[in-house]
């Protein structure tokens, strides 16, 4: 909560500039225009941007090894042989494996799926499924999501199979960063990011493949219709795996929503029933928020097949069970990871070091597989750095990470392969496994390298907006407007915009307390805010003029619709920060015993403010004593402080400012009458002192350099 009182904890840009250097936008004139000229969309790509086209997806014969995966599974098909197809066990394996099996199903072909145990088998091809395969009839293999580094699992495929006389082929489709040295010698691997692959489109996920598999196929078969039935499948994965929501991606996501909401598959029906939605139309926000966690947990807390189920069943009575079944599981992983995440910042805060550290690795025992990703993704939020998440057991570590913009966590990994059994992912995120008794070397020899790559400012949280508004856009028009930027996600973001100079009218929580409800009014338009979460912080929201940031959006109720803002960050205007600024500022320099004020002169002279702001009287010494000493011991964090100096109360009769209320404690602790302690985490202690008999203010030093310092106004 400090970041609304100085600003000084996140980055506020708005196309690269910081948001008092942008004009305020008046006009709708180019407003979508200009913000995807900012998102690198060319004027003669708007078109195709704002209107996407199944025309404009790429031939997936163009993607490397296409062609000989077409021939072989066709041939498979023809001789009645056995597909096995081996998949990821989160949304983005188990809609690739959907996708596939569906197919084969359209087709009167019956095909098998294979997917490990996330805590048994780990990600990818693992050394189990290799043994159970190399004694079965499977005739084909083909992974989707996974196998790009299976080097040695392919190998010992094959060899184990050369040896039982029972030949068998391996197709690799893959999505996740080549290291060609670890290639598989499979029959083919299809994945965009091979260097020799000249497809034009790089970022597709792992079911985006698996799609185009089937599209080649349903051409070769002269059924492209059935590519299609699959496509909400593969709009559900790309919206799921996070990756950027533009060239085929926006395609295939633009129309699998579309065909969710017109003609949805029983599986998705159900899905939505579980999860209790809301009435309304699917889009990139229930999906990625509601609806992909409940499929995800299938995976991280168990039999990932159940996913697939739901995804492949054409009775809605067995789907409403798989998705009952997925929406209890989906509790117990939050239950799971909830107990994960505080016993992981109870182990941070314990570790006095953390706050210096460029990457937060953190390591507990038995902690669940399934939700040690999300944990560093949380992790990530709170502390603003990338984080891994590390689960041991038996003197093996398994663990997650996830990343900033700016550090390419795959390319950290490579760094550290001599410390790693194996490792995987991509620039935001990935695996790895390693000794337990090398995990103290990775958190230092990390921490060296990403001291070497990461940026001062992108430790700061961003907030990247599209324009600073003028309140003749803060409508409903404007929000609809900027719907012709959906679907949104990863890659082409909801539009967020920054509002400046706003009042407050009325302020309350909702939901027991947990969110906000603000209602503001700028240049006499009015609308109403929510900010999730911030519930807890109500009390320091008074009579402020507000900046914002937020995204605008539609609130229905019976037929009418109004401007509703969902806020996701909230300071004071910038005058009031500036102020803040200072004081903490001159509040610092005289606690380390720094009393030259002469830039604190110049600022209060400049800007004409009162000198009484921070020049405290022996009256308001006396009220800072009074106050406390009937509060007792107690400990504060320093926007518990801020909020503590605007307040009134019996012994306050006015606020005293954050310098003043600060500085009467040094006075206080200077004196003896107080003791004042800065602990580790950042937070005050204030403790009464007994001490017989009275004190002299002059004993003070810094209350006389402060009465030195307002005679210099005088």
């Amino acid at each position: 909560m400090l970041n609304f009182y100085t600003g000084e904890e996140s980055r506020w840009l708005v196309h690269g500039e910081t948001d008092d250097k942008v004009p305020v936008t008046e006009s709708t004139a180019t407003f979508i225009s200009d913000i995807l000229r900012a998102r690198g969309v060319s004027p003669a790509d708007e078109v195709a941007f704002l209107t996407p086209s199944l025309e404009n997806l790429h031939p997936p014969l163009l993607l490397e090894g296409m062609q000989a995966a077409v021939t072989r599974i066709l041939r498979a098909v023809q001789n009645q042989e056995k597909i096995l197809i081996y998949g990821d066990y989160d949304v983005d394996g188990t809609c690739s494996v959907a996708i596939l099996m569906n197919f084969f199903r359209d087709i009167s072909f019956q095909a098998t799926f294979y997917i490990p145990d996330r805590a048994d088998e780990g990600y990818g091809i693992s050394d189990v499924a290799v043994e159970k395969i190399i004694h079965s009839d499977i005739d084909l293999v083909l992974t989707v999501d996974c196998g790009i580094t299976a080097k040695k699992q392919v190998a010992a495929l094959y060899a184990g199979r050369k040896e039982t006389g029972h030949p068998i082929d391996v197709i690799i489709t893959d999505h996740h960063q080549v290291d060609n040295e670890k290639l598989p010698e499979a029959l083919c691997c299809i994945n965009p990011h091979r260097p020799d692959s000249f497809y034009p489109f790089k970022n597709l996920c792992g079911a985006g493949i698996a799609w185009k598999v089937v599209s080649a196929l349903a051409d070769a078969l002269g059924k492209p219709e059935l590519a299609i039935k699959q496509i909400d499948l593969a709009a559900f994965a790309t919206i799921a795996d996070i990756v950027d929501l533009q060239g085929e991606n926006r395609i295939i996501a633009h129309f699998g929503i579309e065909k969710m909401n017109r003609d949805p598959h029983p599986g998705m029906t159900a899905l939505v029933l579980a999860a209790g939605v809301k009435p309304g139309p699917i889009d990139a926000a229930r999906i990625g928020f509601v609806l992909a966690p409940r499929v995800n947990a299938a995976g991280r807390m168990g039999d990932a097949s159940r996913a697939v189920k739901l995804f492949t069943t054409q009775q809605p009575e067995k789907a409403r069970a798989y998705a009952e079944t997925l929406q209890k599981t989906n509790t117990a992983r939050q239950e799971e990871q909830e107990k994960v995440y505080r016993e992981a910042m109870e182990t941070v805060a314990k570790r006095e070091s953390y706050r210096g550290e460029a990457v937060t690795v953190v390591w507990g025992q038995a902690w669940h597989h399934g939700v040690i990703g999300i944990v560093a993704s949380k992790l990530v939020d709170a502390f603003h750095k990338p984080a891994f998440v590390i689960s041991v057991l038996d003197g093996e570590a398994v663990g997650s990470g996830r990343s900033l913009e700016g550090f390419d966590l795959f390319a950290a990994l490579q760094t550290q392969d001599a410390l790693l059994t194996r490792f995987g992912g991509h620039a935001q995120a990935g695996g790895l496994s390693l000794p337990e008794s090398n995990l103290q070397l990775f958190r230092e020899r990390m921490n060296d390298y990403a001291k070497t790559v990461i940026l001062p400012e992108s430790q700061m949280r961003l907030v990247q907006m599209e324009a600073v508004l003028g309140a003749s856009l803060l409508d409903v028009e404007t929000a609809h407007l900027l719907q012709q930027l959906e679907p949104t996600g990863q890659g082409n973001r909801q539009p967020m915009v920054c509002v400046v100079d706003v009042g407050m009218i009325d302020k309350k929580t909702m939901t027991d307390g947990k969110h906000l409800r603000l209602q503001l009014i700028k240049d006499n338009v009015r609308f109403t805010a929510i900010g999730f979460g911030l519930g807890k912080y109500i009390d320091h929201f008074s009579e402020d003029t507000l900046d914002f940031a937020g995204y605008l959006e539609i609130n229905a109720w019976q037929g009418r619709e109004s401007l509703q803002i969902r806020l996701a960050d909230i300071r004071q205007a910038k005058e009031a920060r500036r102020v803040n600024n200072a004081m903490l500022r001159a509040f610092h320099q005289i606690e380390t015993l720094d009393c030259n004020l002469d830039w604190l002169y110049n600022e209060v002279k400049n800007n004409d403010w009162p000198v009484t702001w921070f020049v405290p009287s022996r009256d308001e010494l006396a009220q800072t004593y009074r106050y406390a000493k009937k509060q007792g011991k107690a400990s504060y964090k320093i926007a518990d402080l801020f909020l503590l100096s605007r307040q009134k109360n019996d012994f306050m009769p006015e606020p005293l400012g954050f310098f003043k209320w600060m500085v009467c404690f040094l006075i206080l602790d200077e004196l003896a009458l107080f003791r004042i302690t800065l602990l580790d985490n950042g937070e005050y202690t204030f403790a009464p002192e007994s001490l017989e008999g009275k004190v002299a203010l002059t004993d003070s030093e810094i209350y006389c350099t402060l009465q030195d310092f307002g005679e210099r106004f005088q």
